[in-house]
């Protein structure tokens, strides 16, 4: 799908922690739409896609309230459909996402001088986390 590659591609890009911030925003913001849009493909997918919007909307909520997030978190990737209907394929993409977005976030985790962003990064690094472990290979 690629608006998720876009998405790994900007996060790839961001620097600094509200670069970061606002990333990671947008990217949980595509991952609570291309989850909930997802969700009916395969009965058997639905639950893992339900609470993956779920924790989705958790990491964009810690990230937003970081003190260092800009105002306007930046330009979201247009969502389109899927462009395939294998639920699993798209749980995979997501995956992948949401792997680098926890990584991003720890290491931004890391750089953070102020204790709310560092705790805003850590929270949300946690959902990306927890995404990756309902969507990915192991699901």
């Amino acid at each position: 799908m690629r608006d998720i590659e876009m998405m790994r591609e900007r996060l790839s890009a961001a620097e600094g922690v509200g670069n970061t911030l606002a990333a990671g925003w947008d990217a949980f913001e595509l991952v609570q739409a291309v989850a909930s849009e997802s969700a009916g493909l395969t009965p058997g997918m639905f639950p893992a896609f339900m609470f993956a919007a779920a924790s989705a909307a958790e990491g964009r909520d810690a990230v937003g309230f970081a003190p260092s997030m800009p105002a306007t978190p930046g330009q979201p990737a247009c969502l389109t459909r899927p462009d395939s209907a294998d639920a699993h394929q798209i749980a995979d993409d997501l995956a992948g996402l949401v792997t680098a977005l926890g990584l991003r976030l720890h290491a931004a985790a890391d750089q953070a001088v102020d204790p709310g962003d560092r705790r805003a990064c850590e929270d949300a690094g946690r959902e990306a986390d927890r995404i990756r472990h309902l969507l990915g290979p192991d699901r």
